[in-house]
């Protein structure tokens, strides 16, 4: 029995088998063979791979193909065609495109398969490929695939032009705009072609695969999209004429004092929460944080519901604007209106200003907050002023009245003066009138500069807001009312103040005060004392029957005032003390013994105290007696 084992050698060219036979036990070798080894050697080359250059012929590169071939179709490994499952394929060398970004065949690596995508350029394609045995990674071939595209073509052609009449047509006399650059989007969003327009606004684009796009309008100095025409259709050997694009701004930055338009202001967008809208909510990416050209204009096209961050529904936006530097922003020389424009039910487009350039009127009206739902007209020309300065004089405030006391229930005028001294008018002003407590206004008594209008109260009536005043250049403005002094007001003087803020609440003024003395009402603040002297005969501390008063008895308060019973023994003091609005205050009266009839005392407490009430009516009486008459005392060993 002969056992054999095989043992593999690799070498060069190829693999060695090495087989060993050795002899069972109790067998006998021949003598004449070269030992009990048998040793053999089988040569087991790599298989046999062939990797066959591919002309796939001419695809229309328009419409795409997207199984032009396989590469992998004339390829064999010993004769046979290839297995994909077999080999490893890699694309050694992918098809250059014709212009950068554009759309080239493709070679699946895994499966040998060819595609055309749509929008390929015309041109010859060249792609080197390589494949590999599986078994054996070193033993590979390569190969080339060659692949001709002759798209057919269309052309378009239109003018970029400011519609100044915004009737979106082309009409005489409007400006043409040079340099701008129009980009041919297909559906994936890549640029196909872009072309600049001529000094007549006037722009061309040959050459282009046939299919649906979107003409995209660039401002040259800043890049920022203008507008957009989507669903343009290309017919292959038809020009598409008259893709006209009117250019109608949002609205220009521009300088509030010298109304020139203002470059280098970045403006954002911000959503219902405050923050900036995301990018993919507009026409174009550009459109977020763009920056003005020299012309100052921006603009924003927003696609309600293009992803879940882009609210369908009305939403409130705001425009914000950091400028550049040397201006400030929000402008107090032209302030915004106040709230949110909503367009809704309007015709499109809905012009804030009657014009596309910077407004030259004294107080031009523009938004920067707008409530806009999907569906809802374009907004055009909202002019934004910014302030070609950082920082401004405070205004200055004066506060006089005519009087300088009052008592409860009277009446007090005051004036507030606000005064500019800058050579430039501030706007967005909020003028306050800071009341102290008790003191209220009367409906009706307010003017500016003469002529009647409300303030609105606010802080519990507190305050009174005149809101969005306009303080001209060099100027002042007065403003008047009455307030009355209130029940309860305590004694003291009351300071009434006037301040201006600006639209952010930020002081923009001094503290112009007037100061009023409130002094006690006789009517509603003090409190009567009234009471009696009398005999007490009973010592009881109560005027009975038969006890008659004492006359020319004097009393005295803690102050020093003195007051003298009449024949009946009565005494009233008139506005005793005005007590505390809340809680009372205590008043202390002591009779003058040296006053009363040889003798006489007081049966009970002197000084006595009683608790007055604000406007009411106080009582406190007092009873005297002559001395009781002594019994004899038995003293003792005395007698009496």
């Amino acid at each position: 029995t002969l056992t054999i084992e095989g043992v593999v050698d690799a070498g060069e060219g190829g693999n060695t088998i090495r087989n060993e036979t050795t002899a069972a036990m109790g067998d006998q070798p021949d003598p004449t063979d070269a030992g009990n080894d048998l040793e053999e050697e089988v040569v087991v080359d790599f298989a046999d791979i062939e990797a066959s250059d591919d002309n796939l012929g001419s695809f229309d590169g328009a419409a795409g193909v997207p199984n032009a071939g396989n590469a992998y179709d004339n390829d064999t490994i010993n004769g046979q065609p290839v297995d994909p499952d077999n080999i490893t394929g890699t694309v050694l060398t992918a098809a250059t495109p014709v212009t950068p970004g554009a759309s080239v065949p493709l070679l699946d690596p895994v499966t040998g398969q060819i595609s055309v995508p749509p929008g390929t350029p015309n041109g010859i394609y060249t792609i080197e490929y390589q494949i590999c045995e599986e078994l054996n990674p070193t033993n590979c071939e390569t190969a080339t695939v060659t692949v001709e595209v002759e798209a057919t073509t269309a052309s378009v052609s239109g003018v970029v032009f400011l519609d100044e009449d915004e009737d979106d047509f082309f009409d005489s006399g409007e400006s043409l705009l040079p340099n701008w650059i129009v980009d041919i989007v297909d559906d994936n969003g890549n640029v196909i072609a872009q072309v600049v327009t001529d000094s007549n606004g006037y722009y061309e684009a040959n050459g282009l695969p046939i299919g649906e796009y979107s003409i995209v309008f660039r401002n040259p100095q800043t890049q920022v999209a203008f507008g957009e025409i989507e669903g343009v259709i290309l017919e292959s050997g038809v020009f598409t004429v008259n893709q006209d694009l009117p250019i109608d701004p949002s609205g220009v930055v521009y300088n509030s004092i010298t109304r020139d338009p203002v470059g280098g202001a970045t403006a954002t967008l911000l959503g219902p929460n405050g923050d900036p809208l995301p990018t993919v909510c507009f026409v174009d990416p550009s459109q977020q944080n763009q920056i003005t050209a020299a012309d100052g204009y921006y603009r924003f096209d927003v696609l309600a519901g293009a992803a879940s961050q882009c609210p369908t529904s009305e939403t409130k936006y705001t425009i914000a604007i950091v400028p550049p530097q040397g201006f400030s922003f929000v402008s107090t020389v032209i302030a915004p209106q106040n709230g949110a424009f909503d367009p809704t039910g309007l015709t499109s487009p809905v012009e804030i200003s009657p014009n596309d350039m910077a407004p030259t009127e004294a107080s031009p009206v523009y938004y920067l907050m707008f409530e806009l739902a999907q569906g809802d007209p374009d907004v055009v020309n909202n002019h934004i002023p910014i302030d070609p300065f950082l920082n401004r004089d405070p205004l200055m405030i004066t506060k006089t009245s005519t009087k300088r006391s009052a008592s409860v229930g009277d009446l007090i005028p005051y004036q507030i003066t606000v005064r500019n001294a800058e050579s430039v008018p501030r706007a967005g002003v909020t003028v306050i009138d800071i009341l102290p407590a008790g003191l209220k206004y009367v409906t009706g008594t307010s003017s500016i500069d003469s002529v009647l209008q409300e303030p609105a109260a606010t802080n519990f009536n507190r305050e009174l807001e005149w809101r969005d005043q306009f303080i001209p250049a060099n100027a002042s403005v007065t403003y008047d009312l009455v307030v009355v002094v209130g029940a309860g007001v305590s004694n003291g003087e009351k300071v009434n103040t006037g301040i201006a803020r600006d639209a952010q609440g930020n002081s923009i003024s001094n503290r112009g005060t007037a100061t009023i003395r409130i002094a006690p009402s006789p009517v509603f603040d003090c409190s009567e004392l009234l009471g009696k002297v009398f005999e007490d005969r009973n010592r009881n501390g109560y005027q009975d029957k038969g006890e008659p008063g004492v006359p020319g008895v004097r009393l005295a308060t803690v102050n020093g005032l003195l007051v003298t019973t009449d024949e009946f023994g009565r005494y009233h003091i008139a506005c005793a003390a005005v007590p505390n609005a809340r809680i009372g205050s205590n008043f202390v009266l002591k009779v003058d013994t040296r006053t009363l009839p040889l003798g006489w005392k007081t049966v009970h407490d002197n000084p006595q105290s009683i608790r007055l009430t604000r406007g009411k009516f106080g009582e406190l009486n007092f009873g005297v007696a002559p001395p009781l008459e002594e019994k004899p005392t038995n003293l003792e060993e005395k007698g009496e």
